[in-house]
């Protein structure tokens, strides 16, 4: 029913959805009633974000007397509605050179496998992922709109994945032909392999998966002026030597990062690094987070490779500040919460969480249901399920 209200929204009218599950035990309740409904929530909201907005939050409703409660559920809501469109102001002298650029992130699992299948070729992989737009208003060049405008996900065969990915190509022709963007950051990675296959790449090009030079060659086929970005995201531990009043910035100095890559043939290069302040259990831990980006190089083309060097790398080109300035308003857009009562938000430090990592889409939508080991994507059924009302 919820999939079908979305087929026809209310005209001229923005639909949300709120999927808001209530937890009466502890937030670490493994049970499978608690497994199945944080998977079905999940996949659900992305199914409904392919036609309106949607978003789904858990609340842990046990000691609703304790003082901290009210703080709880305000942290909550807040998460819910992360995914609303929101304006930014640049109060520098910054002018920003991109009236239009897109956030594409891609990732993909397989619908339905049983351990050791002898075929692994044959089956059906599940692709998914979701589009976030970032608009100047045309008429103050200052303000920047920033629009968490869908998510798609397709069944496809596992042989074509990293080969050709229709659906990849299909939204970036929409928004190519029927909105006009040419700029476009593709963040791309398989959340099963934490390999990105740089060192096996000469050998094998496809062990890029998403990121190979063939899949970027049909995405791009027929759009000659399309700047397409390969991007991908890493966090890793940092010490908070001083304290400082800041709760959030960027590393601008990555040169020392770069040496420390662990890429001897200088594939990959480090160009942006967003740092949070904040910790998050003092109790627990007493090291910070960092967000790593990174882009490959001399992976393509000469034609795509100086688009790279432009977009990313040239600390001199106003595109490239333009791009970085971009990404940090969007880490700002997905805020969730602050960490205590008296600090102001601070950015979001892994805003692709929902959808790449352990605790991904692909992950969470996976479950055992028979005693034989078969797993069960929730995700892939819902896709199916979406195409038969769609079709209908």
């Amino acid at each position: 029913m919820c999939i079908s209200v979305c087929q026809n929204p209310l005209k001229d009218q923005n639909l949300f959805i709120p999927i808001l599950r209530f937890h009466v035990q502890s937030t670490i309740d493994d049970s499978e009633d608690e497994k199945y409904l944080r998977t079905l929530t999940r996949s659900l909201a992305h199914i409904l974000r392919r036609d309106c907005l949607a978003n789904d939050q858990g609340l842990n409703t046990k000691n609703r007397e304790d003082k901290g409660f009210n703080y709880r559920v305000r942290n909550a809501l807040s998460s819910l509605y992360s995914l609303l469109p929101k304006r930014f102001k640049f109060n520098s002298d910054f002018k920003p050179q991109l009236d239009k650029l897109a956030i594409v992130v891609v990732s993909s699992w397989v619908s339905d496998a049983v351990w050791n299948e002898p075929d692994k070729n044959q089956r059906i992989s599940n692709i998914y992922g979701e589009i976030v737009l970032i608009e100047r208003d045309p008429d103050k060049s200052d303000i920047i709109q920033i629009n968490n405008f869908k998510t798609f996900s397709s069944n496809e065969k596992h042989e074509q994945l990293y080969q050709q990915p229709t659906i990849i190509r299909d939204e970036i022709t929409k928004l190519y032909e029927e909105k006009g963007y040419r700029h476009f950051l593709y963040v791309a990675k398989a959340p099963y392999s934490r390999r990105l296959g740089l060192i096996r790449s000469e050998s094998d090009p496809d062990s890029l998966f998403f990121m190979s030079e063939t899949v970027i060659k049909y995405l791009k086929d027929g759009k000659p002026d399309l700047k397409l970005y390969p991007i991908f995201m890493d966090t890793y531990p940092a010490l908070n030597l001083k304290t400082k009043n800041q709760e959030s910035f960027y590393i601008p100095d990555v040169e020392e990062l770069k040496k420390l890559s662990n890429d001897p043939s200088q594939r990959t290069k480090v160009f942006l690094n967003l740092f949070t302040g904040v910790t998050v259990d003092q109790n627990r831990t007493f090291f910070n987070s960092v967000v790593c980006y990174s882009t490959l190089l001399n992976m393509y083309d000469d034609e795509h490779t100086r688009d790279v060097i432009s977009g990313l790398l040239d600390d001199s080109s106003p595109l490239q500040k333009t791009i970085l300035n971009y990404i940090l308003l969007f880490h700002f857009s997905r805020y969730e919460k602050s960490y205590n009562k008296n600090t102001n938000i601070v950015l979001k430090l892994n805003p692709y969480s929902k959808l790449i990592g352990d605790q991904g889409l692909g992950t969470l939508s996976n479950f055992t249901y028979s005693p034989k080991n078969i797993n069960f994507n929730t995700l892939a059924f819902l896709t199916v399920v979406r195409s038969a009302i769609y079709d209908s």
